[in-house]
């Protein structure tokens, strides 16, 4: 008798002369992006949660104990900066100048995750606390800045008809928002990128959709705003 072996994600069995064959059939494939779609993976706690228990899991006290943790793992406002530069590195990111030249944008900050992440959520929690100090510092030189935040990543689609995946390189930008001198930079951050996120999951392409696998930077774009 042939020996069999068990596909725990189709839950059946199948034979070892035909377990390639399985693997790449139209049903495997399918449920395997169901699965991979019901399932997010929280970065924080290295763990992988189910979709509709999501919000659960950030309330939960595991997740608010390996966050303060993570926080207080974080080098001090002042630790590996460049005195004098836009430049500054942490332990999970990399804070850069870029060179991209766009009009009406004085200036372009470029934050990269040194660690591989496909979730915004992550990016809401900890860019606000990163990135607040620079953006406070670069507004007392300005009446008034417009900011805005791309995100570029690699995103998939999943083709049930074919069973095959596309990739493609993809950016998202939010709305302009305005800040002026007096304005409090606290949570702003946090609101475009919530809108980023929004609009991520809310892409839906016929019987396919685009899922972040990746996210590549996060571009945040600063233009003078004076008011009248």
């Amino acid at each position: 008798m042939e020996k069999k072996k068990q596909c725990d994600v189709c839950e059946i069995e199948v034979s070892l002369s035909n377990w390639s064959r399985h693997l790449k059939s139209k049903r495997h494939q399918y449920l395997l992006k169901l699965q991979a779609d019901q399932d997010l993976h929280c970065w924080i706690c290295n763990v992988d949660v189910e979709q509709s228990t999501w919000l659960d899991h950030l309330k939960s006290s595991s997740h608010k104990r390996n966050t303060k943790t993570f926080k207080n793992d974080l080098p001090k406002k002042t630790n590996k900066r460049k005195f004098g530069t836009h430049d500054f590195e942490t332990d999970h990111y990399i804070v850069k100048k870029s060179e991209e030249a766009l009009e009406g944008c004085f200036l372009t900050l470029q934050v990269t995750p040194k660690c591989e992440t496909g979730s915004v959520s992550v990016l809401i929690e900890e860019l606000p606390q990163l990135m607040n100090e620079k953006l406070e510092d670069v507004l007392k030189e300005k009446s008034g800045l417009k900011l805005q935040l791309v995100l570029r990543g690699r995103f998939r689609k999943f083709h049930p008809a074919t069973g095959q995946e596309e990739f493609e390189e993809m950016t998202v930008p939010s709305k302009n928002k305005i800040l002026l001198r007096d304005d409090q930079v606290d949570g702003v951050v946090e609101e475009l990128l919530t809108k980023i996120n929004d609009t991520i999951e809310s892409w839906d392409n016929n019987e396919g959709y685009w899922h972040l696998v990746k996210i590549i930077h996060v571009d945040f774009k600063l233009r003078e705003y004076k008011p009248l």
